[in-house]
């Protein structure tokens, strides 16, 4: 059995945003900088619970349980978020003829302060596989999500996903046929235009298995549940909803197919790397925007942050590599994404964005790292010669970890070292050079 409690936040001031005009060959560009002037908030995230396993010969079981805390303030709202989430599964252990694997999760999310939601999301996955032969394997995936919104929203929707497949080996070669198909259940707006998606893989060894080249053609739709949002950008409230008049609450995000070739394997275990390049079809893809005015068209005094679907093509390149050893670990990555979205009031995804990180380890107690992410700007468009953009930017941050014993460890972070105006969400930014200092408890 595992104890854990983590706890991040940041208390101080955030950077207000002035629009600056800038007049590019005939088009008029706003961008989002920084005013000179601050404003107070916070965002401080907290989790505390336990795991436990249970082996026996051939399977084991599990159960997780968790609570998590979330307060912010911005100069948008207030948020105090609680949620208890609850997990158990079971799977086999072995090279039985029959496996399986399967997991029923709950959890239970409430917006208290500025907003008044709470939400019900269950969650059941499984995998259930018949090993036909040495080299093969037929299996079947049967996922479900269920989700519902109540008190200031009212909302019902689930998804069920059914992926079969078989997989086999031949010679160097490996195989992964199959289909998903999706099924969506709810009384929300969307537009859906399929319910069928490839399922491939076919991979090449070279180098008795030290490298492999692959290609794969995917797809496939996920509800995204409000408390998903919520913890993918702590500042997202009801308000970006209400901001566009999207009904975004609860849609689902749909990629038609995605088709990529790639190379990955390893260097005498030491070095990993996964380079890869591919095409993708988002039939509808949740992206960051701005509302200028709301419903009923009466504009706002100042932009205000929103989310939106749209339908675009994508095409992407990834690089990532890390170097693995006992006292020095290094990773890097390195993401290209080229979209159709050229008259969008969306912001497609930075077009270069990667980081660079590295830690060593001095007598299994020292710990010093040093990291740097970044990202290109984003540019959204609103009028036929009018442009908004949020600036891309470069974080430097520095690391440093004391253990007292195997139980007991400081840390200390410091971020922004070079004292950026950063927007990873749109028209929210940091105060400048933050440090944060935290301890590590094991049990």
């Amino acid at each position: 059995m595992n104890i854990f409690a983590r706890h991040n936040s940041y208390f101080g001031n955030y950077r207000n945003l002035e629009m600056r005009t800038k007049d590019a060959g005939g088009r008029e560009i706003q961008n989002f900088v920084w005013d000179k002037t601050r404003s107070k908030g916070y965002d401080a995230l907290t989790t505390a619970g336990f795991d436990a396993t249970f082996p026996w010969e051939k399977g084991e079981a599990w159960l997780e349980a968790s609570y998590l805390n979330l307060c912010g303030k911005d100069y948008l709202a207030t948020r105090v978020l609680h949620g208890i989430r609850v997990k158990a599964g079971v799977h086999s252990t072995g090279l039985e003829k029959f496996s399986y694997d399967v997991s029923l999760g709950y959890g239970n999310y409430q917006d208290v302060k500025s907003f008044r939601l709470t939400e019900n999301k269950v969650d059941l996955r499984s995998r259930f596989g018949y090993r036909m032969n040495p080299v093969g394997e037929l299996y079947l995936r049967a996922d479900w999500t269920f989700e519902t919104l109540r008190r200031d929203m009212s909302s019902t929707a689930s998804m069920l996903w059914f992926t079969p497949g078989y997989r086999f080996t031949y010679d160097d070669w490996t195989f992964d046929l199959g289909a998903k198909v999706d099924v969506f259940i709810g009384d929300v707006a969307r537009t859906r235009t399929q319910i069928a998606y490839p399922n491939v893989f076919i991979g090449y060894n070279l180098l008795n298995g030290d490298m492999t080249l692959y290609a794969k053609v995917t797809g496939g739709a996920g509800l995204n549940a409000y408390s998903d949002l919520v913890l993918d950008n702590h500042h997202f409230t009801p308000l970006y909803d209400r901001a566009a008049g999207s009904g975004l609450l609860m849609d689902t995000s749909v990629e038609r197919v995605n088709a990529s070739i790639g190379v990955r394997g390893h260097i005498r275990n030491r070095f990993q790397y996964d380079v890869h390049t591919g095409y993708s079809f988002v039939g509808n893809g949740l992206l960051d925007g701005l509302a200028l005015a709301d419903p009923d068209g009466n504009p706002y005094p100042f932009p205000m942050p929103a989310l939106g679907y749209t339908k675009y093509h994508l095409f992407y390149a990834d690089l990532a590599g890390a170097w693995i050893s006992d006292v020095l670990k290094v990773d890097a990555r390195l993401s290209i994404r080229k979209t159709s979205l050229k008259d969008s009031p969306l912001f497609a995804p930075p077009l270069v964005s990667g980081g660079i990180g590295g830690r060593y380890t001095w007598l299994g107690k020292i710990t010093a790292g040093l990291t740097l992410d970044f990202a290109s700007s984003r540019t959204a468009k609103y009028a036929p010669d009018k442009f908004y953009r949020v600036p891309g930017y470069a974080d430097l941050g520095v690391y440093g970890e004391y253990d007292f014993n195997s139980l007991v460890g400081i840390w200390l972070k410091a971020g922004n070292l070079l004292n950026m105006t950063i927007q990873q969400t749109p028209l929210f930014t940091g105060s400048g050079i933050w440090f944060s200092v935290g301890v590590a408890l094991s049990f």
